[in-house]
């Protein structure tokens, strides 16, 4: 059917599961990822008694300001990025239930599992981070450190983030 048939949750079942050992770069990912939590979470404990009650919570796509709160929402940030990681970190654990754009045989099942799975560790990492980023400089514009996010900093993470997920399905499908 092409490029984007699916598989249905039927077939989902039918896939073989396979024990796919890690690569050097899925460890190297996943060093990566635990190091964005904690330098997110520890940025966080430093820092929260000293911000002010109200804080910045939202910034526009220029880094200004346009929402404030209680200091208490960059909490939410420290929750998201911890149950991002263990959610992520599940979900890389089963690639045999993914949707995938093209059907998994047993000739390449094994291929397209390797690939997905570093994929998701990518993404963790790449979204750990950003999140780690935002919530230092969410702390460094309510310290008066900075008047704003730097604009920069979120288009980086967000083309980054776009380069990976176009990257994969360019490998993944030449690997079907």
């Amino acid at each position: 059917m092409g490029f984007l048939r699916s598989n249905s949750s039927a077939a989902k079942g039918d896939r073989p599961q396979l024990k796919i050992p890690r690569t050097r770069w899925d460890y190297a990912l996943e060093i990566l990822a635990a190091v964005g939590v904690f330098l997110g979470l520890y940025d966080l404990t430093v820092n929260y008694s000293k911000l002010p009650a109200s804080i910045p919570t939202h910034f526009n796509f220029k880094g200004e300001v346009d929402s404030w709160g209680g200091k208490e929402t960059i909490l939410i940030l420290g929750v998201g990025i911890v149950v991002l990681y263990g959610t992520l970190t599940l979900v890389s654990r089963i690639p045999h239930l993914y949707n995938y754009p093209w059907e998994i045989t047993e000739e390449n099942a094994s291929r397209q599992y390797r690939m997905a799975r570093t994929f998701i560790t990518l993404l963790k990492a790449e979204i750990v981070w950003l999140f780690s980023g935002i919530i230092g400089e969410t702390i460094k514009v309510a310290l008066g450190q900075s008047i704003q996010m730097q604009p920069t900093s979120l288009l980086f993470y967000l083309g980054l983030i776009t380069a990976s997920v176009v990257g994969y399905f360019i490998l993944s499908y030449r690997a079907r």
